[in-house]
């Protein structure tokens, strides 16, 4: 199902069409790549999915550049583009940081143009932004509002609140699970879901590991190789290094998670390889398989309503697991992943169960 924000850009997009146009795609974009692969010569993600749908799509066609990053807009030509499409980001940072680099990036008359929804605070980008820019309009459509800032009268003095976005930072330290005594420091920053927090999902999930391990005798598991799939900045991946985990092996979907999931190894020195990827499934870092996988999906994004999203989690993790190997999974309540994994039949479980459980989550372990 496409975003009808991405609708609305696409449709503004072929009324005021130029070759010099640059689309910046956060993770709402997904649906929408053969539309977008068509609409410009140029693409900045940060989301190896659309990243890589859209160099498949544009391969034959050398004028287009893709670019994978950071949301760092300085890799462009500032000659070569004069407006930038932007459907606005769920993170206020995120959408800040884009309004910022557009003011300095684009040249005189150059256009930013925004969408999103009244309740994500379209309307206050175009109202601080249009303070830097100098000229601007807003339409309403429906539930949605289509921006336009125009680089008329830019005043540099202008900079929204980006949480100082372009830097990586210790948001604090967390205790070992298996040794009283030590600590572990996580790196994150904007960009990341849930970046300054501990999500609590995770925090469930890895006492639920902890005990498992406790009660199943594994006191070995130097030999054992682990996938954190989804990492996010890391925090199950520093948990299974804690564990004992000989190799431990992380993916996510967002460069930036990736980013901070090596700064995290590095400032703690633990032996954790991560790479961009969506799923684990499309790059060839890795396909020796898995003993063990550990996973809290996005369902931030629509994993309870998107029943494609539910499948690509269970099919990945199918494919991940070597025979035998076990995941452990945690959700909310009221997703019912389990039903589904029982209902898998390309790659059957031998084993779909619930190991812990309380009022908001529950881990679920499946065996390969």
């Amino acid at each position: 199902m496409t975003d009808s924000c991405i609708d609305l850009l696409l449709h503004a997009h072929a009324t005021d069409f130029a070759d010099a146009s640059l689309w910046i795609l956060d993770e709402g974009s997904a649906a929408s790549v053969a539309a977008l692969a068509h609409s410009a010569n140029y693409f900045l993600t940060n989301r190896w999915d659309i990243f890589s749908n859209l160099t498949k799509v544009c391969k034959t066609q050398p004028k287009k550049q893709v670019i994978l990053n950071d949301m760092d807009l300085s890799v462009f030509s500032t000659s070569a583009i004069n407006s930038l499409w932007f459907r606005i980001s769920k993170e206020k940072p995120v959408t800040n940081h884009i309004i910022n680099q557009a003011l300095s990036f684009l040249p005189p008359r150059g256009k930013l143009h925004l969408a999103g929804e009244k309740n994500e605070g379209i309307k206050s980008y175009f109202t601080n932004g249009k303070k830097g820019f100098g000229e601007g309009h807003i339409e309403k459509h429906g539930k949605d509002y289509l921006a336009t800032l125009v680089k008329t009268h830019p005043n540099n003095s202008v900079h929204l609140d980006t949480k100082d976005y372009a830097q990586l930072r210790s948001i604090g330290d967390i205790h070992s699970v298996s040794q009283h005594e030590k600590t572990y420091s996580l790196v994150s920053k904007p960009g990341i879901f849930g970046w300054q927090k501990l999500d609590r999902g995770s925090e469930f999930l890895a006492l639920a590991l902890q005990e498992w391990l406790t009660n199943n005798a594994n006191s070995d598991l130097s030999n054992t190789r682990i996938l954190d799939l989804g990492c996010g900045y890391g925090y199950l991946s520093v948990i299974a290094a804690d564990l004992g985990f000989g190799e431990i092996h992380a993916t996510d979907n967002n460069f930036t998670a990736i980013q901070a999931l090596q700064e995290t190894a590095t400032a703690n020195a633990l032996p954790i390889t991560g790479w961009v990827d969506d799923c684990g499934l499309y790059n060839t870092q890795d396909k020796k398989g898995y003993d063990w996988l550990v996973c809290n999906p996005p369902f931030h994004q629509g994993f309870d309503t998107h029943t494609d999203l539910t499948e690509k989690f269970i099919h990945a993790i199918a494919q991940h697991l070597r025979p035998s190997g076990q995941a452990f999974v945690v959700v909310n309540q009221f997703i019912g992943l389990e039903t589904r994994a029982q209902r898998y039949s390309t790659k059957p479980f031998k084993t779909v169960e619930v190991i812990k459980r309380d009022k908001s989550f529950k881990v679920v372990r499946l065996v390969g």
